[in-house]
């Protein structure tokens, strides 16, 4: 596997697992530490069911919008305006 591919699945990668990690503080934020104090709406049974739904729907997002396309774009304009 060349750089760049390897370079874009590991932000695949961590872009999965981060959008994770929100969802999952907003649920303790919600039900568990009682923040936002909404007693109307029902616990979800399995926490990991939306949390993988709700991550593959924002990678697949980013992807449409582009984002995984032009990874190196801003690293290289910033490394020419150095000199």
């Amino acid at each position: 596997m060349d750089e760049r591919r390897k370079d874009i699945v590991i932000t695949l990668l961590v872009d999965f697992v981060m959008t994770g990690l929100a969802w999952f503080l907003y649920f303790y934020l919600r039900f568990e530490w009682n923040v936002f104090e909404d007693e109307s709406v029902a616990r979800p049974a399995f926490l990991w069911i939306p949390a993988a739904a709700i991550s593959s729907f924002w990678v697949v997002l980013f992807a449409i919008f582009g984002l995984y396309r032009q990874i190196y774009c801003k690293a290289a304009s910033m490394k020419s305006s150095r000199f």
